[in-house]
């Protein structure tokens, strides 16, 4: 017997009884758009209390305000909008490194994509 287990959609920010499985799979962009519509003044969670559900490398609260900020700054520098639960996910053209881009914190490393966020 073969047991079927489907794939939790990664296109839209989860209803809150998916919230757990996609997050289980989210990497990068993706997650910090869900942490981002969770978390926040008016939203279901703050930094801690997301913490507290105990997801895997998102169990401190430093780490969820990392990955919440990094959709803010995408935000305000104009590569990505504001999500909500059941909206689409429009993943930001732009690379990403763990908890956050170094290319939006102000890299130094001559690469082209600084200038791109620094106009912005």
């Amino acid at each position: 017997m073969s047991l079927l287990i489907p794939r939790p959609d990664l296109t839209t920010v989860p209803e809150p009884e998916n919230l757990l499985a996609v997050m289980c799979i989210a990497r990068k962009w993706t997650r910090a758009a869900v942490v981002w519509a969770y978390v926040g003044e008016d939203h279901p969670f703050d930094f801690y209390t997301f913490a507290e559900l105990g997801i895997i490398s998102m169990s401190s609260p430093q780490f969820v305000k990392k990955y919440w900020s990094s959709w803010e700054l995408a935000i305000s520098r104009g590569f990505a909008h504001p999500v909500a639960i059941g909206d689409r996910i429009v993943v930001p053209e732009f690379p990403w490194t763990e908890t956050g881009n170094r290319h939006m914190l102000g890299c130094s490393c001559g690469c082209s994509h600084r200038d791109q966020w620094a106009g912005r």
